[in-house]
């Protein structure tokens, strides 16, 4: 696998360089400690990109046609209904925030 090393002073020049690379078929390896992109003292930037294989790539013209079915049919354990009961409680009134004062009997 073909290893490109990027080294520059100023970070403009720096993603100037990935990106160029990128252009030219690198990606940048995250994955391991020694290509990592790092930041060295005050204004050295460095990094390694390595070189994308072709099954990497995404060909269009290999692709027909993707198909995605999703299955959303219930099951009838599983499947939730509202019963006619649950339709007929009324619901629940907010309490008045505050003090509730005692009563007397």
């Amino acid at each position: 696998m073909k290893r490109k090393e990027i080294q520059q002073y100023n970070l403009a020049d720096f993603v100037e360089a990935v990106v160029q690379a990128s252009k030219e078929g690198y990606e940048l390896d995250i994955q391991s400690n020694e290509n990592y992109p790092i930041q060295i003292g005050v204004g050295v930037y460095t990094c390694a990109m390595l070189m994308k294989e072709e099954s990497d790539y995404c060909n269009e013209d290999k692709v027909d046609e993707i198909v995605l079915v999703l299955d959303v049919s219930e099951d009838e354990d599983t499947a939730v209904e509202d019963t006619p009961e649950e339709k007929a409680k009324p619901k629940r009134q907010a309490q008045p925030k505050g003090r509730v004062p005692k009563l007397k009997d």
